[in-house]
């Protein structure tokens, strides 16, 4: 192959990496990256019978993970989302896709533990 052959090759090839390079926008008119909501933790400590239920809010769309620590093991339950764990030390991980009050309660005390609100 000539000097010349490979140089149109070669500006075939990288031609569209270019034209692909011009598309992207700028974050002055109104392109840029999107960036997924970051998650959002929640630490919930069962203390025996003594645990005040809390309110906490996310952002609609936003990941949501619940960290309880109990010192007996229990099963967990956030209702309607139905995402559920048991033990001693437990993460319930989720998309907070649905907007709304929803509860986690320990299904083995059926105390209520947090209500979750979704905005």
């Amino acid at each position: 192959m000539t000097r010349a052959a490979l140089r149109r090759a070669l500006a075939i090839a990288t031609a569209p990496i270019l034209l692909l390079a011009g598309c992207g926008g700028d974050d002055e008119h109104g392109g840029g990256d999107t960036v997924a909501p970051s998650a959002e933790a929640i630490v919930i400590e069962v203390d025996g019978d003594t645990t005040t239920p809390a309110t906490e809010t996310v952002p609609l769309g936003s990941t949501v993970s619940l960290q309880i620590t109990s010192a007996a093991e229990q099963e967990f339950h956030l209702h309607d989302y139905d995402v559920e764990g048991s033990g001693t030390s437990v993460t319930l991980t989720f998309v907070a896709d649905e907007a709304g009050s929803f509860e986690l309660e320990s299904h083995d005390t059926e105390q209520l533990l947090l209500t979750l609100v979704v905005e």
